[in-house]
């Protein structure tokens, strides 16, 4: 699929499925070739979830953040952390780690939403010391690896309507490559990121994966972390229940298609089964 470098093998071993890799260069290609033509695009953040040690890292910092001018570590700015944020709107690509979103609930849902705003918004407020506050256009793009242990997982976005379409969300294969050593690495990509650009600017998003939507390219959500960031939402365990009370109801109601009620009438009701009235309690 690609021109044969390492930058190739390391793309081709990189995603699990390897079907999700066109998605990976649908994205970055529109990213890459609406800058080269000085326009404001606005693109999914991309959130890559692996095993330590496959290049994940290697992947938002030196081959995306490269090509698109440059990129920042955004972990402080994005989880609120420091107020002053002019560093990231003189790059391309806001890098985050997995740490900063999964130790807390409030943390976790100011991440969610800064992501969601930086994706949706192209004016955002601009804070640099010693100078007043401005507004300014930024279109760039939010990059987030982690880990897929499941603290690590904890920090992918709650996958509700309001953010799904805005996210990319990426598996790392767990067979990784071996890497030449820090200085070799560094000496590879100098030489082989201006042909992969030359190539990523000839490349041509396949019909499929076109999208009509302001972001141009299909998303992409792997079905395992989606399952985990559905598992990991605070109104998990409610629908959990939910289903449970819904079931008994219908062995009860053979005949009923639909439950009707209100809020209220509906947490009377689990509380009268028997079988759900201590985990209704909570």
């Amino acid at each position: 699929m690609l021109f044969r470098s390492w930058i190739a093998k390391f793309l081709d071993g990189f995603f699990d499925p390897h079907d999700s890799l066109q998605y990976f260069i649908s994205w970055l290609h529109h990213f890459y070739v609406s800058a080269r033509q000085g326009k404001q695009s606005q693109g999914q953040a991309i959130f890559i979830a692996g095993p330590v040690g496959v290049g994940k890292t290697l992947m938002g910092t030196q081959i995306v953040s490269r090509l698109m001018g440059g990129g920042c570590d955004a972990s402080g700015h994005i989880s609120g952390e420091s107020e002053f944020n002019s560093e990231m709107f003189e790059v391309g690509v806001l890098n985050v780690d997995d740490t900063i979103a999964s130790t807390s609930h409030e943390k976790h849902l100011l991440f969610s939403n800064t992501v969601k705003k930086f994706v949706a918004n192209r004016r955002h407020r601009y804070r640099a010391m010693w100078k007043n506050p401005a507004t300014i256009e930024w279109s760039g793009r939010v990059f987030v690896t982690l880990n897929d242990d499941p603290d690590s997982m904890r920090a992918v976005p709650y996958t509700d309507a309001s953010i799904l379409d805005k996210l990319m969300l990426f598996k790392a294969s767990s067979k990784g490559m071996n890497f030449p050593p820090s200085q070799e690495l560094q000496r590879i990509l100098d030489g082989e990121l201006p042909a992969f650009a030359r190539w990523l600017s000839d490349f041509e998003i396949p019909e499929e994966l076109k999208s009509t939507n302001r972001f141009q390219v299909m998303c992409y959500h792997h079905a395992d972390i989606l399952e985990d960031t559905r598992t990991t939402h605070p109104n998990h365990a409610f629908s959990e229940l939910l289903d449970e009370f819904l079931i008994g109801f219908n062995k009860a109601n053979p005949k009923e298609r639909t439950w009707k009620g209100s809020a209220t009438q509906l947490l009377n009701q689990m509380l009268n089964d028997t079988s759900l009235t201590n985990l209704t309690r909570h």
